[in-house]
């Protein structure tokens, strides 16, 4: 089956080293507040509700790669694609959007404040990594546990 939709396969070891340091970048910046000295803003202006004055893009720069990261690896085309993946892939992405929408009304109801925007912002996050551990659970595990059985 031919989907032209899919990252060529490279993209997955690409994606994997975008997150992984993109996972780093975000220990460094939250626990020991690094930032990239070339990333810093300075001067701009202050409108109402966009503040464009000493701002440090290191924060963006890391979900940037982030969500890119989790985008090569959920979409790259594996090593055979066919049919059988094809569904995988549908009932991956379908068990993902279930999941998240569940976790976004429990948010609704759990989270008020301003900690609401940061766990609102998580949600493309979750959506993707739920996707991946998902169909990489059904393509790698159910087979291996469907063969004991048999």
């Amino acid at each position: 089956m031919n989907n032209r939709l899919l990252f060529p396969r490279p993209f997955k070891a690409v994606g994997l080293v975008l997150v992984a340091l993109s996972f780093i970048l975000f220990i460094a910046w939250n626990w020991y507040h690094f930032e990239f000295g070339f990333l810093a803003t300075t001067g701009g202006s202050r409108t109402e509700g966009l503040d464009f004055q000493d701002h440090n893009l290191t924060n963006e720069l890391m979900a940037i790669a982030m969500l890119t990261g989790l985008l090569f690896i959920a979409f790259a085309r594996g090593r055979t694609e066919d049919e059988r993946t094809a569904l995988l892939r549908l009932q991956s992405l379908q068990v993902s959007q279930y999941v998240s929408y569940v976790l976004f009304v429990l948010g609704l109801f759990l989270v008020n404040g301003l900690a609401f925007i940061s766990v609102m912002l998580l949600f493309p996050y979750v959506l993707l990594a739920i996707f991946i551990l998902v169909y990489h659970c059904r393509m790698y595990l159910l087979p291996k546990f469907a063969a004991h059985e048999e």
